[in-house]
């Protein structure tokens, strides 16, 4: 890509997907499917030169996992918590305070029976 494609990049923000909100150390998301519990979760790329982020709904809380409950604002957006991973993370150098994320199901899981439903959704940085 050209120095010039990079300024025709389309900068709005798109508040019906999901979107990082630098100055609260936040994602907020309209798209992403509500369960009681999340997690945000990274781990080392396959090239292990980087890491690669994802987030993790559940209807049930694991131990294993630094499970929270899942926060929705009075507007119905998802909140994903940054604070804890920010100062290791890609997202601290957006250029932008508030800027839309792509999210893609990697993983869906468990049983129907036990409702032990589980989402993994990657995020690309």
């Amino acid at each position: 890509m050209s120095i010039l494609e990079y300024e025709n990049v389309d900068r709005t923000l798109d508040r019906s997907k999901t979107w990082l909100d630098k100055e609260r150390k936040l994602i907020y998301s309209r798209n992403l499917p509500y369960k009681k519990y999340c997690a945000l979760v990274r781990k080392p790329s396959e090239e292990q030169t980087e890491y690669e982020y994802f987030i993790i709904l559940s209807d049930f809380n694991n131990s294993l996992m630094d499970f929270k409950q899942t926060k929705v604002d009075t507007l119905g957006r998802i909140n994903i918590d940054l604070k804890k991973i920010w100062n290791i993370s890609p997202f601290k150098s957006f250029e932008l305070k508030k800027v839309n994320i792509t999210t893609e199901l990697v993983e869906e899981g468990g049983s129907d029976e036990n409702l032990d439903r589980y989402l993994i959704y990657k995020l690309y940085v």
